[in-house]
């Protein structure tokens, strides 16, 4: 990054990094987004064909999560004509591979004034055909009856926590000390980017920023294993 080179083993790559091991036998974790394009590509060939074998030797293992478990049995979302929010069916949703958890009330104003940017990024990201991640509103508001005026008044195109389930541990371990809060993390539930900093609230504004690269990095990695492939 700052003009260096290294020689190193791919040991795993993992989501927007590549873990290395070099001849001192010390590992380090990579951004693979300021590789140049011969290791980019080197590295999504390394994914398709090596990874796989370390994972099926033991050798390699993702943490088990109960995220995707959570999240399965309590996203809800607006349905016209309905006076409450329904249960989405996930059973047929494939598995994203970011979530961006967004945490805001209607009685917040800074929340208000930030929620319009985000509605524009996920409609935009949609267009642009970035569908490789999912956004989730958690409420923090006082009833599931505001809650569901917030999302049909900013118009949500995103799913949220069913309400009870607001307060279940499995997802407020994500939240920040205030609103609005976005945090991004990979599909198991490690957080990528958070708009507390240590304990420094830098805002969901410079969690979106960063965000986009990511989304880019991820969208060209999928069109570099398909080329790979064929």
């Amino acid at each position: 990054k700052n003009g260096n080179t290294v020689e190193a083993e791919i040991i795993a790559a993992y989501g927007t990094s590549v873990f290395l091991r070099n001849e001192q036998n010390v590992t380090f974790q990579a951004p693979i987004s300021i590789l140049i394009e011969e290791d980019i590509t080197y590295i999504v060939e390394w994914s398709r064909t090596e990874q796989p074998k370390l994972r099926n030797r033991g050798l390699l293992s993702e943490a088990k999560s109960d995220l995707a478990p959570f999240l399965s049995k309590n996203l809800v979302i607006p349905q016209k004509g309905k006076k409450s929010l329904v249960k989405m069916d996930t059973s047929k949703m494939k598995e994203p591979q970011f979530y961006a958890f967004y945490f805001s009330g209607h009685w917040c104003a800074p929340c208000r004034r930030f929620t319009p940017t985000l509605v524009t990024f996920y409609n935009q990201m949609r267009k642009r055909g970035y569908d490789n991640f999912e956004l989730i509103f958690v409420s923090s508001d006082m009833s599931s009856s505001k809650m569901r005026q917030y999302m049909k008044e900013v118009k949500m195109p995103w799913p949220a926590i069913q309400y009870t389930r607001t307060g279940n541990k499995v997802i407020q371990k994500y939240s920040g000390s205030g609103i609005p809060c976005l945090v991004v993390t990979d599909h198991i539930g490690n957080i990528l980017l958070h708009s507390y900093k240590g304990g420094e609230y830098v805002g969901p504004r410079a969690v979106l920023k960063e965000f986009l690269p990511i989304l880019e990095w991820s969208n060209k990695r999928q069109a570099l294993a398909a080329q790979v492939s064929s």
